[in-house]
């Protein structure tokens, strides 16, 4: 069976830390039980004297 693995960036500006676990838990949630999923991380890069530079990053990887 082939896999795809798919990247996903967005810049983020929060929320961060336990206000951000507690808004995104239902998505979460939701995204583990798409049809196919096998593997889901997601990832947040920030740079707090360029908050700009803060990005969400998710990776995938689907039947």
């Amino acid at each position: 069976m082939t896999a795809v693995l798919l990247h996903i960036r967005f810049p983020y500006e929060g929320p961060w830390s336990d206000a951000m676990s507690q808004a995104y838990a239902s998505l979460a949630d939701d995204i583990a039980t798409e049809p196919g999923l096998r593997w889901k991380e997601a990832l947040l890069s920030n740079v707090p004297k360029r908050p700009r530079k803060a990005a969400w990053r998710g990776l995938f990887i689907e039947d």
